[in-house]
């Protein structure tokens, strides 16, 4: 059955061209991305040109090369980070919660709405 996890990234018009460089250069990450997610929102947050992917329930292994090229990609907006983070850190927002309660993964900081919310339901 495998660790399953929940998983969503969110990237601007800007991010977008550095997201899709990175996909490139990796088989089958792009079609990860736009046809094997279980929603995406287009001009998500009323920005438009930005994009929302989000998986639910995947098994989300960092050796998987279709992971491997998002961690790249996220990676790349980090280092982007550190020369400027004004201008980079609002650009994309991703969020991975896991199925233990404290395995939480938060990077970015764009698209605040993003966000990992927890509750008792009875």
């Amino acid at each position: 059955m495998g660790y399953r996890s929940e998983v969503v990234l969110a990237v601007s018009s800007k991010a977008l061209p550095v997201l899709m460089h990175v996909l490139s250069k990796t088989p089958g990450a792009r079609d990860f991305c736009f046809q094997g997610h279980d929603a995406m929102k287009k001009d998500y947050d009323g920005q438009e040109g930005a994009i929302l992917f989000h998986w639910q329930w995947v098994k989300w292994y960092v050796d998987y090369p279709e992971v491997a090229a998002i961690n790249s990609f996220l990676a790349r907006m980090e280092d982007l980070e550190c020369e400027d983070w004004e201008e980079w850190g609002e650009e994309y927002r991703y969020v991975r919660i896991g199925e233990e309660t404290d395995d939480n993964e938060l990077l970015g900081s764009g698209f605040a709405d993003v966000c990992v919310s927890r509750e008792i339901q009875f």
